[in-house]
């Protein structure tokens, strides 16, 4: 071989690169990569945002959250891989949404986009048990329980399931449902039990928190306990009132039979009457804050009418104790 022919065939030879197919080789070409966008809402199609959304492979978690627009933004993904992209937004300052996923596979060719819709999740307003004792005459009364609970679920009033009550003690274990009672900004659920459902004694609401369960559409759960913190079992003793301007109320309550002293407490009183359809106006009603155990209390300017009045005991909780209805006859002079 001819000089010329060598240095040409070692030019050719220096030129030649082989494949870079090893993983390990710096010169490999870098690998595709795709990019992955979730867009997050709730069911009435509004963004959420601040949602967590996770991309989640057997190997690793790309975590990102949503912005103002609900949306969550994922790139240098590799081609081809297979993600279940997660999402929820759980806080305690802001509303929540359950868990929802979807399965994405990223692509070359354009970016991915996929839509999450998530179910808002229920939660208490309030919740509370409370006693009634009510005076229907000299001997007779009744002491009930209350229970009652105002929820909120962001997807509207429909998506509420039920509220659920639990009461659960060594000797007595007990459910059951509020019944619900409409108001302007919430779901306002209610039911009353009396002595019979705790056995003939109802001091043993005292003895056991009651479990509230709110349960929407979808089977999501949010639950809180609350409890009965005093039964009033005495009550006001009213009198007769006859006429005169101003009238001249009076009752007794012995306060030291059912609190101690510091405790908080006031008086209420009401004067009603009857209308033609029978339902009842109130056309008096008073907040006192004196404890003494004899109050005398004037009223000016009642018209002349058939009326009955009650005293209520009420605590700062919200159990009471009302007195007898007592009338009150005022004559037309004219």
């Amino acid at each position: 071989m001819g000089l010329t022919a060598l240095v040409i065939l070692m030019f050719w030879g220096c030129q030649w690169d082989p494949p870079h197919d090893n993983p390990f080789d710096p010169k490999v070409p870098p690998a595709p990569l795709s990019m992955i966008s979730i867009q997050v809402i709730d069911l009435g199609r509004n963004p959420i945002n601040k949602a967590k959304v996770i991309l989640r492979d057997l190997n690793s978690d790309h975590i990102s959250s949503t912005d103002s627009a609900g949306w969550a933004y994922f790139d240098n993904l590799p081609v081809d891989g297979v993600w279940w992209a997660i999402a929820d937004r759980i806080s305690e300052e802001i509303i929540n949404y359950a868990v929802d996923s979807v399965e994405v596979t990223s692509s070359l060719a354009e970016p991915l986009t996929k839509v999450l819709s998530l179910d808002a999740l229920p939660y208490f307003l309030m919740a509370s048990v409370n006693s009634e004792h009510n005076q229907l005459g000299d001997v007779d009364s009744e002491i009930r329980i209350k229970l009652k609970a105002e929820a909120i679920d962001p997807d509207g009033v429909p998506d509420i399931e039920s509220i659920t009550w639990e009461f659960n003690t060594d000797s007595l274990h007990l459910v059951g449902d509020l019944q619900y009672h409409p108001n302007t900004d919430s779901l306002f659920y209610f039911v009353v039990l009396d002595t019979s459902v705790f056995r003939g004694s109802i001091g043993l609401a005292l003895t056991s928190p009651f479990n509230y369960t709110v349960t929407d559409i979808a089977q999501n759960t949010e639950s809180v306990d609350a409890s009965l913190i005093r039964i009033i079992r005495g009550h006001p003793l009213t009198g007769g009132v006859p006429w005169s301007d101003p009238l001249l109320i009076s009752w007794s309550y012995t306060w030291r039979d059912d609190f101690n002293p510091g405790d908080i407490w006031h008086y209420e009183l009401r004067i009603e009457k009857q209308n033609p359809d029978f339902t009842r106006s109130i056309i008096y009603h008073a907040i006192l804050n004196d404890q003494n155990q004899r109050i005398d209390y004037e009223i000016y300017d009642i018209p002349p009418g058939n009326y009955d009045y009650y005293v209520w005991v009420i605590d700062e909780f919200g159990n009471y104790s009302r007195s007898i209805p007592k009338k009150i006859i005022l004559p037309n002079d004219n």
